[in-house]
């Protein structure tokens, strides 16, 4: 798991955001006045350096925010730091199940079919707004097709150490009525209360700054 400091100063709140499957720490540009801000990525390993951790730990307040198949990263890292809010934006603790995630077929398609052309439609598929969709193909750096399907097959493996219950870890949960990566449904049924957006599986445009998103 790869990470990068966004914004690191001497703030005693820390965001903690697990970006998507194929995003880089530019993926999302929101800023936050009131806390620093750091972003994990790339999902082929999961462990990350003792000495990051410890530096989180120092942090009076944390929160966490997970998107997408990034949720499942978040589950990863529960328990090796104290948390004081933990969100869930249009994803599953179960990614890869007919029921309550990205089906099987769906998942093994894309990374059987996983080229350049299909990662754009990809990327195209998280988004109801052009003009958004515009503005995120400008900020993406697309990483390399093996890498990607790599990452594919590590979270496929973390999710199988995840159970149902592990929702409760979350204190928060946002899903989109127009997500079409994973299934609205599908969620709806997975998480208890959710927040419900009128927007697409990229959810971010919509919000001004980390801040605003954390007090949604």
């Amino acid at each position: 798991m790869q990470f990068q400091w966004v914004k690191q100063t001497s703030a005693d709140s820390l965001i903690i955001f697990y970006t998507g499957w194929g995003m880089q720490p530019n993926s999302i540009v929101l800023e936050t006045a009131r806390n620093d801000l750091l972003v994990f990525y790339d999902y082929t390993v999961s462990e990350v350096p003792d000495e990051l951790l410890k530096t989180i730990k120092k942090y009076k307040t944390i929160f966490v925010v997970a998107w997408s198949l990034g949720v499942v990263a978040a589950l990863l890292h529960r328990g090796t730091y104290q948390t004081d809010q933990v969100i869930a934006i249009n994803g599953s603790i179960l990614p890869i199940d007919d029921a309550y995630g990205i089906s099987t077929g769906v998942y093994q398609g894309t990374y059987d079919n996983l080229d350049i052309s299909n990662l754009n439609k990809f990327y195209r598929r998280m988004f109801t707004c052009s003009e958004h969709y515009a503005k995120f193909h400008k900020i993406q750096t697309i990483s390399e097709i093996d890498k990607l399907k790599q990452e594919l097959i590590s979270i496929k493996e973390f999710s199988k150490e995840i159970k149902i219950e592990d929702n409760k870890y979350f204190t928060k949960v946002f899903i989109s009525k127009k997500d079409k990566i994973f299934p609205y449904n599908n969620l709806l049924l997975l998480w208890d209360s959710p927040i419900v957006l009128d927007n697409s599986h990229y959810p971010f445009f919509d919000y001004q700054s980390w801040d605003q998103l954390l007090d949604a």
